[in-house]
């Protein structure tokens, strides 16, 4: 239960964790040599309860803050700040395309004066941000170059807003998931691509992470930094560099320290990763082969990552795949993190047995076997492929009562309530035994719609 007194802890804890961010910052100021007195004010006007991250440069130190939910904040931010308003209006088109997202703003302290950022973290499929980013006149003419650049990817994960430093026009970049098949394990995490003025940066931004085993070249000066600024800094948070690479060199190395993220409960490494994510979105829009793809490359990246196992099973069962499947799941249950093996074991269960039923289903189809695998799949929530199993069950018999029923029970997971409560009523003709707690949902869902609609209409 929660109590008054946990509730006051709770903000106790906010406030002593925004604190000490205030204080790593004007530490790491004076290791920057900045005039504190400005950057005080300045950084007295961000909120960092759901977000903060540092950027450490040779010249400049950047801040930045977000959140989801936290449109009104940041654009309030950026106008106090006196971003420029072709960034700002980009951003709130972007926002008003793309609503409940994580949302950031970067700041920059220092000698070279890089101009304010505004993010918003997309993570979807290319199609939907070309369909934002043609609504950019000003990025028409470098659409079709960055179409080329991005063929190969799955999703955009980042959309960024910013100035030309020499033009003075908006600039927008583009973040998306390095492919890691046949790369050698230093293989950059992300690449970022810049448009502006009509044109694609040649040269597009790389990232990777922070570990022990990959030490990228610093500079002494950036080497010096990063020295200073680890003795500041309370643990070794998850870091990314940001660099480009030409001619066997690193250049414009940045070091990206993810100091704070509410949506996460640890401050280290998780044990998934984006490209982790990135088969999430795949698996849910049903693009199977490109989710067997994002989940390779999350293993890939960290052979552990117990869930990029598991739904890499679950594609590879949907496709048909099961062996594959099989020898997946029974990684992840010898890899469970939380050391719940009966749930992981009922798991493996699960994908053995649809295995074992789509090989009778092979050899010798029948109504039975279809309307078992659709059950099976309609207990992991997979309702689409569950509907399909029923359907195919009803093909090979047209008055088996339960396949009719539990059709009608796939159809309301999947909104359908009129085709639900038609199986259904077809399911009580056929046996007045059968169980009439489908046919009741269907009807309510069918009469909650129609109020809906009728409430619309006025």
């Amino acid at each position: 239960m929660i109590t008054e007194n946990t509730l006051e802890a709770a903000h106790t804890d906010l406030a002593l964790a925004d604190a000490d961010i205030r204080q790593e910052i004007m530490a790491l100021a004076r290791v920057y040599q900045l005039e504190e007195k400005a950057l005080s004010a300045t950084i007295d006007l961000f909120n960092f309860d759901h977000y903060a991250e540092y950027v450490l440069t040779e010249d400049n130190l950047e801040i930045i803050t977000g959140g989801v939910g936290q449109e009104d904040y940041l654009i309030g931010l950026a106008k106090k700040l006196q971003v420029p308003d072709t960034i700002i209006t980009a951003f709130k088109k972007c926002i008003a395309a793309f609503p409940a997202k994580m949302l950031y703003l970067k700041l920059c302290f220092g000698p070279t004066h890089e101009q304010p950022t505004l993010y918003l973290e997309l993570m979807e499929p290319w199609e939907a941000a070309f369909s934002f980013l043609e609504t950019l006149p000003e990025l028409q003419d470098a659409i079709p170059k960055l179409k080329q650049a991005t063929a190969q990817s799955k999703l955009c994960v980042l959309l960024a807003f910013s100035l030309d430093k020499t033009s003075d026009q908006l600039l927008v970049k583009t973040y998306q998931l390095a492919e890691r098949a046949n790369k050698a394990s230093h293989a950059p995490l992300m690449v970022s691509y810049r448009l502006s003025n009509g044109s694609v940066s040649g040269q597009p931004k790389l990232y990777k992470s922070v570990t022990q085993e990959n030490r990228i070249a610093l500079s002494d000066k950036l080497r010096h930094i990063t020295e200073q600024s680890a003795a500041i800094l309370t643990r070794q948070y998850w870091s990314l560099y940001g660099y480009q690479f030409t001619n066997n060199a690193y250049h414009n190395l940045k070091i990206y320290v993810f100091r704070k993220d509410r949506r996460f409960n640890t401050w280290g490494p998780r044990n998934d990763s984006i490209y982790t994510s990135e088969g999430n979105i795949m698996l849910r829009l049903r693009r199977l082969e490109d989710a067997v793809s994002s989940y390779t490359n999350a293993i890939d990246y960290y052979s552990k990552d117990f869930n990029a196992y598991v739904n890499r099973a679950l594609c590879y069962t949907l496709l048909g795949q099961h062996r594959l499947a099989v020898a997946d799941a029974g990684t992840a249950r010898a890899l469970e993190p939380n050391m719940n093996f009966s749930q992981s074991g009922a798991y493996f269960n699960f994908i053995r047995e649809v295995s074992a039923i789509s090989e009778q289903l092979g050899v010798a189809p029948s109504a039975a076997l279809y309307n078992q695998m659709g059950v099976l799949l309609f207990s992991k929530g997979l309702f689409p492929e569950a509907k399909q199993h029923f359907e195919m069950a009803l093909t090979l018999d047209k008055d088996f009562a339960q396949a009719h029923n539990n059709l009608g029970g796939a159809c309301i997971n999947m909104g359908l309530f009129s085709e639900a409560f038609d199986h259904c009523g077809i399911a009580i003709s056929l046996d007045d035994s059968s169980d009439t707690s489908n046919y009741t949902l269907a009807l309510l869902g069918i009469r909650d719609m129609s109020r809906r609609e009728s409430t619309l209409s006025q």
